[in-house]
């Protein structure tokens, strides 16, 4: 078969007819504005509706592109379409085709790849003119680029590079592209070529204003302005020597912006909800401690005349940190003798004992029992 003409730098529609090269799940045209998966940029999604002589037609889903090496042209055809069922070109009968590219799905992968040369441009009039891209994905929901770069981008390196691209994005610069001889361009020391990349005898150059020259087939906008916004979401490093970043761009970085201040949003209120709860908490253990402060006092008043003065007391609905506290104000209000406290809250039961200095090397607060009936003596 012959190499599959593509159109799409020019149009999103083309009504054309069947190529003989045809598979399960897809099928290939004489010609085609579907952009093929290749360079990093993913293939173009859309519609497409075949009709005959009869004037009988169906419509039907591509979900991806790809191409073969010898520049075939793969139009994958969703696989959960019913009733899918190709027409042979061996029919004798001429069916033609009307192939729609998905116009937005497009728009944001041309709104990517677009950014992507800006943010590579950035990244050489900001950080380092020797970095180089190895490697890139660019989607309709974000772009990946990677680069080579001995150390990590500073948090104000990102600044500074979101900066800068989003005001060339508000400069809404023209973006141009043309064919050369690539024997030419290559002493043309202007021209960035991406890493990895073959290249035949004609390239095709794609400039952005007076400032961004690269080879590249991938497509893209018209003017830097219909990038919209511009916003680096992660920064990593994926081998020694190489980074990655992943952006977004246009309506996906707003989404992806406002989803951020959401978060930070929740965050925030979770932050000051917790230091409530944390105030609220400390005010409820100060007035629990002025309560037990007025217990413990109550208690002293009405300890045992005994030879060792005691306390022995069950206190209710007590857990161990009140009567912990009720121990601490015993102690200071320098109460001198034993007590043994009690208390049970939510099913649990708790204790405490205070043996006061002078009384030490008669008792051991571990022996409750014991130390409970010596005092009564």
């Amino acid at each position: 078969s012959n190499p599959t003409k593509f159109v799409g730098y020019e149009t999103l529609e083309l009504e054309t007819e069947f190529g003989a090269h045809r598979g399960a799940g897809y099928f290939v045209a004489i010609a085609t504005p579907f952009y093929a998966e290749m360079g990093g940029q993913v293939g173009d999604a859309g519609l497409f509706e075949v009709s005959n002589s009869k004037n009988e037609s169906k419509v039907f889903r591509i979900v991806n592109t790809t191409r073969t090496p010898k520049g075939i042209y793969l139009h994958v055809v969703d696989p959960n379409e019913k009733n899918l069922v190709l027409p042979h070109v061996d029919q004798g009968e001429r069916h033609c085709i009307l192939l729609r590219v998905d116009k937005p799905r497009r728009a944001a992968i041309e709104r990517h790849h677009t950014v992507t040369h800006l943010f590579h441009w950035a990244l050489h009039e900001l950080v380092d003119r020797e970095s180089r891209q190895r490697g890139s994905y660019v989607s309709p929901d974000y772009l990946r680029f990677d680069f080579n770069l001995s150390h990590a981008l500073t948090p104000q390196q990102i600044a500074d590079i979101e900066k800068l691209v989003n005001e060339r994005i508000r400069e809404n610069a023209p973006v141009k592209w043309h064919e050369r001889p690539y024997a030419e361009i290559q002493k043309d020391k202007s021209i960035q070529a991406f890493f990895g990349d073959k290249y035949g005898d004609i390239v095709r150059v794609v400039e952005i204003g007076d400032y961004s020259r690269e080879l590249c087939g991938g497509t893209h906008v018209r003017a830097t302005g219909d990038i919209g916004l511009f916003k680096i979401k992660k920064e990593s490093a994926i081998a020694a020597g190489i980074r990655r970043i992943e952006a977004v761009a246009g309506a996906a970085a707003k989404a992806w912006l406002e989803a951020h201040a959401a978060q930070q949003t929740a965050e925030a209120e979770k932050a000051r909800l917790k230091a409530l709860e944390f105030e609220q908490e400390k005010q409820r253990k100060a007035e629990r401690r002025i309560q037990m402060e007025a217990l413990a006092t109550k208690l002293l008043d009405a300890k045992s005349p005994a030879v060792v003065p005691t306390i022995i007391e069950n206190l209710g609905e007590l857990d161990g940190d009140d009567l912990r506290m009720v121990t601490d104000s015993l102690r200071s209000q320098k109460f001198e003798g034993v007590a043994l406290l009690a208390g049970g809250r939510e099913g649990r039961c708790s204790f405490a004992c205070l043996v006061s200095p002078n009384f030490t090397d008669r008792f051991k607060a571990g022996d409750a029992k014991a130390m409970s009936e010596s005092a009564q003596r």
